[in-house]
């Protein structure tokens, strides 16, 4: 066999591969999203005792500045360290706010383009690209373990028309949009629902005495600890 032929022989036989390789390979056909209807979007959440801390981030427009609330236990205690730690009664809100992230159902994929995030206010408002009067920045709810590990990382947006019960999602870092039904009532970042309002705890039933001292403060002459009279605050109590 000369030269010429053996080329065209390992030509046709390299030619034959290529078009079996395509005939045998798998599909690379997108995937379609809306067979994801009726899929648990949270289902890595499956635990409410799991979630120790709950991040939750908002945008303001006029002054494009972030509001931030978060709340986290440590120690089993619970504090809220965006108000510099102050100490928080968060074991039932907490449930409230774990049980509402639990179990969402995708009602209907309303979208797969990141350029349509503004019309379904989902864009993320830790985005480093947002500029005063930005619209469509929705709320990042971040819930994660004691670890820090994010259970739930969801950017709220807008209601549904005609079915309020019901908001536009997504997931940090992903660009589908879904409809989910979520009550943004249980993830409040009022500074009151998370903190103890009755910080004594008393019981009227248990109180046999009330003491009440009444002081009035005036600037006079007092007696400094070198046993000098000097100018300062004289304390007086008022009788009752």
């Amino acid at each position: 066999m000369s030269e010429n032929a053996k080329t065209i022989a390992f030509v046709a036989v390299g030619l034959c591969a290529i078009v079996l390789g395509l005939a045998t390979a798998p599909s690379s056909a997108e995937v379609d999203e809306t067979t994801l209807n009726g899929v648990n979007l949270t289902k890595a959440f499956d635990n409410p005792d799991a979630a120790k801390r709950l991040r939750i981030v908002r945008f303001d427009e006029d002054t494009a500045t972030l509001r931030e609330f978060e709340v986290a236990e440590k120690d089993g205690l619970w504090s809220i360290p965006s108000k510099d730690g102050y100490p928080a009664d968060a074991a039932k809100q907490m449930a409230e706010a774990a049980t509402s992230l639990m179990d969402r159902k995708i009602l209907e994929v309303a979208s797969k383009n990141a350029g349509e995030h503004d019309q379904y206010g989902v864009i993320d408002p830790l985005s480093p690209k947002l500029e005063p009067g930005q619209k469509g920045v929705g709320t990042r709810v971040t819930m994660s373990d004691a670890q820090g590990k994010p259970l739930v990382d969801l950017i709220v947006g807008k209601p549904v028309r005609n079915a309020e019960a019901q908001r536009y999602v997504r997931e940090a870092g992903r660009d589908v949009v879904y409809v989910i039904e979520i009550d943004p009532a249980k993830l409040s970042t009022n500074f009151e629902d998370w903190i103890e309002k009755d910080l004594l705890k008393l019981n009227a039933w248990d109180m046999q005495q009330v003491e009440v001292k009444d002081y009035s403060a005036e600037m006079g002459l007092v007696m400094g600890p070198n046993g000098r009279p000097s100018i300062g605050v004289a304390w007086i109590r008022v009788p009752i």
